[in-house]
């Protein structure tokens, strides 16, 4: 009923199903830690505090800019890149998104972000889609970075993909919305975020217990 991955044993096949389908979501994740031996925090907050300081990293899927100050507050981070297209999105997968908010909010946003973080050097600002942007990167250039961009399954996956050449190894990905949520496209992030653990090139080693779950990968050495 378990299948062994670095070490680690993760519930997979009719264990899996059976606690979906008769626990609640919090005592998955509970037994999920236990069995992993993951570390649960609190809250993201706390997850900031786990990554490296003065260190080279990325928000991707920014919106207002909420979560990249708490980033810059409590990583000091030597820099920190801001990924986001800040665009209304007509069809695809992001269209559909409680996030898909109207063009004139996207661009107020955009404006604001300098303003939001003190207009500080350390920040850089890239305007496109993620792959789009991370593409131009060097390989293993970035020390850590927290994903929250599109949650549907493919592009959660892409961007997966792509993190994984651009972040340096046993650095780390982070992101958030793991969590299995009937109709919620957050269940597209976990299915992403399991294949790329059992495909052996990350190992999760923090989730936290809020509403909305983050994760913390970190990236094998490969």
């Amino acid at each position: 009923m378990f299948a062994w991955i670095k070490n680690e044993k993760v519930p997979t096949g009719i264990t899996m199903l059976w606690l979906i389908c008769f626990l609640p979501i919090q005592k998955l994740f509970i037994i999920y830690t236990i069995m992993s031996k993951i570390e649960e925090l609190p809250s993201r907050f706390e997850l900031l505090k786990k990554m490296p300081k003065n260190a080279v990293c990325a928000e991707i899927g920014v919106l207002g800019g909420d979560f990249a100050s708490q980033i810059y507050a409590v990583t000091s981070p030597k820099k920190l890149h801001l990924i986001d297209p800040w665009k209304h999105e007509t069809d695809g997968a992001f269209s559909l998104a409680d996030e898909n908010f109207p063009q004139e909010d996207f661009d107020a946003m955009h404006r604001n972000i300098p303003k939001s973080l003190g207009f500080r050097p350390q920040v850089e600002i890239h305007r496109g889609y993620s792959c789009d942007v991370l593409k131009d990167f060097d390989d293993d250039y970035f020390d850590w970075v927290y994903l929250d961009a599109c949650h549907w399954y493919e592009e959660v996956k892409k961007d997966l993909l792509m993190l994984l050449r651009k972040v340096k190894p046993q650095g780390w990905i982070c992101g958030h919305d793991y969590q299995i949520e009937p109709g919620h496209q957050g269940s597209g992030v976990m299915r992403a975020v399991n294949e790329i653990i059992n495909d052996g090139f990350a190992k999760m080693v923090y989730i936290d217990s809020e509403r909305w779950v983050s994760y913390g990968l970190k990236k094998c050495h490969y």
